[in-house]
């Protein structure tokens, strides 16, 4: 295949990180099914479990341009992905890192100790098209994910996070 015939067929190259013994985890979000709300929520909790010290790639992976009509003008929105170290009481103890970004998929890489964490994940929507996207981790070790209800503790997280922040500055 000429380069020419590569720029016609492939909208993107990725190259990905592909390491022998790790492992993918896959949480989806279903955000939205209608038209653009101005009071629609962005904002999203996923837990993640590390039973043992662990090397993992978080990312957020959202629709490509491909999965729409092409007279649909689809573009990636903006995120922002946060991880956030939790006690046992539910109680942010420390920001690990994250990243933002506008693209189809925004990721950051950490070592994480055995515990619990909480993955804050943003999304400013540039469109009326359902909002399903999709919260990974890839690593070394077995990791879980689990998609937190919005109104399963949303103002507790929030307070804890805005505490924790108050505490660092």
């Amino acid at each position: 295949m000429n380069m020419k015939d590569l720029a016609n067929n492939f909208q993107k190259i990725v190259i990905c990180k592909l390491n022998h013994g790790y492992h993918y985890e896959a949480c989806p979000v279903e955000k939205f099914k209608g038209l653009l709300s101005e009071d629609r929520e962005n904002t999203d909790y996923v837990s993640l479990r590390v039973d043992e010290r662990t090397h993992v790639y978080i990312s957020i992976n959202q629709k490509d341009k491909s999965n729409f009509e092409a007279k649909i003008n689809y573009r990636p929105s903006g995120v922002r992905i946060m991880l956030f170290k939790m006690n046992e009481n539910d109680e942010v103890v420390g920001y690990v890192g994250g990243n933002s970004g506008i693209s189809r998929d925004v990721h950051f890489e950490s070592v994480l100790e055995a515990g619990s964490y909480l993955i804050s994940s943003e999304i400013e929507w540039e469109n009326s098209l359902p909002q399903d996207y999709v919260i990974s981790a890839y690593g070394d070790k077995f990791v879980d994910l689990v998609k937190m209800e919005r109104e399963e503790n949303h103002s507790k997280l929030v307070e804890n996070v805005a505490k924790w922040y108050v505490k660092q500055h």
